[in-house]
């Protein structure tokens, strides 16, 4: 299992271009450090998620950390032995994840207290899914297991072929689409299951990629579509009814969630670009290069689209055109791998460096920018 590229030496392609940087404004960082001088510190791929007036971070490094961003001051602090692997998942007052021991967790989010935890017996999993009264994970060993929301209990457990040859250490999160769940696999299959029992109801080939195989990005119900990239492949428009390609987009996969904006898609490829799509017919409007290593889940904040990317660099671009805004430098051998937090009440958002930084960033909008 290959981690994906998080970092080598900048390119700096995007030198001496006609910048605005007033753009992007940081407006302040948050060191995080670990919770004892006995955890090691390695890269840190930390998602921030903004719950009430507070920011939650899930870390490999530390733990859970729960902070008033607007006072830059701690709430609460959950020490795991482990950190947490996967992304967090919030209902609620509820946040659930799967920790470094290999456990999918329930905690309340106003607390850190743990109301429950059941093994999954892999630490690298999806972030979990919740709905139906069930939490659904799926592991980086094909395994697909829902769990009873309240009491952590097993519903039921479906385990695909174990895949051989390379894959991603990234897991994608399963779709409900009403009764079924849509669950990707490594060996590019996409299985269908009953989300009340598990049983198989169909499944479908999807991905035959130049490398890697793997269903590693989140799938996006659009209506009657659903977006899914491949890894090293295609980004796929698939009928919601059967999963049928409606158009496929060549050099357009990834590991990441697209995003939909209008009659845009917006797509991370792991060939280090960034792409608008016709969302219709699956026709490239623009692309962007990032510097080095490859651009994270993008993020729409006011006029911009935010892009972090995994090396170096957190960059805002014109959404129509593509065309670079500003750019944030995280520091040498450092990026972003985990996604922003966007603040709905203004233009803000946050992000984590590997390095355990947090980012405060405020965007301006371009057309005042323009006046």
């Amino acid at each position: 299992m290959l981690a994906i590229c998080s970092g080598c030496a900048s390119r700096n392609i995007h030198k001496g271009e006609a910048t605005a940087p007033e753009v992007l404004r940081r407006q302040w960082t948050y060191p995080v450090r670990p919770l004892s001088t006995e955890v090691g510190l390695g890269i840190e791929y930390a998602s921030p998620v903004l719950h009430k007036n507070t920011l939650l971070i899930g870390s490999a490094r530390f733990g859970v950390i729960s902070l008033y961003p607007g006072l830059q001051a701690e709430r609460f602090r959950l020490a795991l032995p482990n950190g947490v692997m996967s992304e967090m998942e919030l209902s609620d007052d509820t946040i659930v994840f799967v920790s470094g021991e290999g456990e999918v967790t329930n905690l309340d989010a106003n607390t850190g207290k743990i109301r429950w935890k059941t093994p999954v017996r892999n630490p690298i999993a999806s972030r979990p899914r919740l709905g139906h009264g069930k939490v659904f994970v799926t592991t980086s060993d094909d395994a697909l297991v829902a769990l009873d929301q309240n009491t952590g209990a097993v519903v039921w457990s479906y385990r695909r072929r174990n895949t051989a040859g390379p894959t991603i250490s990234r897991v994608a999160t399963p779709l409900l689409v009403g009764d079924q769940l849509w669950a990707g696999f490594a060996d590019g299959g996409l299985v269908v299951v009953s989300e009340s029992t598990g049983k198989v109801l169909w499944e479908r080939a999807l991905s035959s990629g130049k490398k890697f195989n793997d269903l590693d990005a989140e799938p996006l119900r659009d209506e009657d579509h659903v977006y899914w990239p491949t890894y090293d492949g295609s980004l796929l428009c698939l009928s919601v009814k059967d999963a049928q390609v409606i158009w496929s987009l060549e050099d357009a996969g990834g590991a990441h969630k697209v995003k939909v904006d209008g009659d845009r898609l917006y797509v991370s490829s792991s060939q280090g670009k960034v792409l608008a799509v016709d969302r219709r017919l699956g026709r490239p409007l623009w692309e962007f290069s990032v510097d080095s290593g490859v651009p994270g889940e993008v993020a729409l904040v006011a006029q911009a689209l935010i892009v972090p990317s995994s090396s170096e660099y957190l960059y805002a671009l014109d959404r129509s055109t593509g065309k670079l805004l500003a750019r944030i430098h995280a520091g040498y051998q450092s990026g972003f791998s985990g996604r922003v937090a966007v603040d709905p009440s203004r233009p803000w958002f946050y992000a984590m460096t590997h390095g355990g930084n947090l980012f405060a960033v405020s965007v301006e909008p371009q057309s005042n920018q323009d006046k």
